[in-house]
């Protein structure tokens, strides 16, 4: 989140705009139903595009679906290493750096 500690990015802030929301930090785009609302449609378009996708190429395989989500106080980055110079999730360093917001979202010891 670049700028002041908490700020929306403005991709984030154009997105809350969109959504109805006028959320204009992470907390409260966390406590934002408009805001919410807004990413689980999004997940859910994005989910059955992914889906349509690997039917039309034969995949075999279900493919991954985005079920859960957090909304976190900082951007990935490569800079940060929770990106890898590909733009690639680095998901051990994820794990490792926000241990306690995985097991949050899914009530297991994250490993």
């Amino acid at each position: 989140v670049p700028g002041d500690a908490g700020a929306l990015a403005e991709p984030a802030l154009r997105f809350a705009r969109a959504s109805g929301s006028q959320a204009t930090t992470v907390e409260e785009a966390r406590r934002c139903q408009f805001f919410r609302s807004a990413l689980l449609k999004g997940f859910a378009n994005c989910n059955k595009l992914v889906y349509e996708s690997s039917k039309r190429t034969g995949l075999e395989e279900k493919p991954s679906q985005l079920r859960r989500y957090a909304i976190l106080s900082e951007q990935f980055s490569v800079e940060g290493g929770t990106l890898h110079p590909d733009g690639r999730v680095n998901r051990p360093r994820i794990l490792d750096q926000f241990t306690t917001v995985v097991e949050s979202m899914y009530g297991v010891v994250a490993t």
